[in-house]
């Protein structure tokens, strides 16, 4: 979810924009019988812009910072890791993508 702020006001060019998002997920830990199960929320920021070609289509890069709240942690204390040794603990993070879209 999120909402932008044009800089022209008229849904294209320069944007501001905020956003939060709210991820489940879980993992299936070896050291328990069930799996851990984490709620994870994720407000951010970003700034952009938009192109509206004439046949309505849109595309709208994006870049800023994003902050994890929550962790994905096992009863023992053991945090989920990636592949890239970063873990699942929450903190900051880069908010980089891309919209496409369609105006009519």
């Amino acid at each position: 979810m999120g909402y932008r702020i044009y800089k022209n006001g008229k849904g294209k060019g320069l944007f501001y924009g905020v956003g939060f998002g709210v991820f489940y997920t879980n993992w299936d830990y070896e050291g328990q019988s069930e799996p851990v199960n984490s709620i994870l929320l994720l407000p951010n920021a970003s700034i952009g812009k938009r192109w509206i070609w004439d046949n309505g289509l849109t595309f709208a890069p994006f870049i800023g910072p994003a902050w994890e709240i929550g962790k994905v942690e096992a009863n023992d204390g053991t945090i989920k890791s990636w592949e890239d040794g970063s873990k699942s603990d929450g903190g900051f993070e880069p908010n980089i993508g891309f919209s496409l879209g369609y105006m009519f």
